[in-house]
């Protein structure tokens, strides 16, 4: 069950907008957003004298580092997110914050996260350019993850962590093992928690370089299951065109 998906509107401002250009845009959008609003960052303060002291400066600030429980909510403006504010945006606030805009700090886990959860351009209104796709096999696969385990467990308890390892394992033999990062963004935007997305690329890397894994449980996907993911996948096509 995907609990923590998110489903308020996301926007985002470029990597290539220029400093300080990169903070007013923001800054407007946030300014211009309905009831409550608030600056997210994920450690300290920013610098005074900075367009982003500056906003800080006269926002309310919630920093991960030092909020000593305040939550962000409402219209949220993160600029340049590192994972963990990622993962608490996913995590803690995913029910709190009403609208979103990410300055991009043009971190590759950052931008495909953006493009999975179709954020639009703060100011053109444009999406945001997609991501490497992944081959449908693959999402369907790890779809079928995402239904199937807890996601109170941070895919560590035993039968969660052995049914996502063997999917990983039948789609790394089946030629449609995504990059680690590349999966960890898709899986941040598909209802995977801050939490299971470290633990989730860092199964797919160990898949991806040939080593093995010790197992406690056998949950999960057996060798060949790949075929009867083609087939539903290939079915979903055919009723789609049909």
């Amino acid at each position: 069950m995907f609990e923590r998906k998110i489903s308020y509107p996301v926007y985002y401002v470029p990597f290539d907008t220029p400093y300080p250009e990169d903070v007013e845009l923001g800054a407007g959008w946030l300014e211009a957003q309905p009831g409550e609003r608030c600056l997210l960052v994920a450690s300290g303060s920013p610098s005074a004298g900075t367009a982003l002291g500056r906003l800080a400066a006269s926002t309310r600030t919630v920093s991960l580092s030092q909020r000593r429980g305040a939550s962000a909510r409402g219209a949220v403006l993160a600029p340049q997110p590192t994972e963990t504010v990622i993962g608490a945006l996913i995590d803690e606030f995913v029910n709190k914050v009403t609208a979103l805009c990410v300055i991009e700090n043009g971190d590759e886990f950052c931008e495909a996260w953006l493009a999975d959860l179709g954020a639009t351009h703060v100011t053109t209104g444009e999406a945001h350019p997609p991501a490497e796709p992944l081959h449908a096999v693959a999402v369907y696969a790890m779809t079928k993850v995402a239904r199937a385990v807890n996601h109170n467990n941070a895919l560590l308890q035993a039968e969660d962590k052995s049914y996502a390892v063997l999917t990983l394992q039948e789609l790394h033999r089946g030629g449609y093992l995504p990059d680690p990062t590349r999966l960890a963004a898709w899986a941040a935007a598909n209802g995977f928690t801050g939490a299971e997305i470290g633990n989730l690329r860092d199964y797919a890397a160990t898949v991806h370089a040939g080593r093995t894994f010790r197992l406690r449980e056998t949950r999960g996907p057996q060798e060949g299951a790949r075929t009867q993911w083609e087939a539903a996948v290939a079915g979903e096509a055919t009723a789609a065109q049909s």
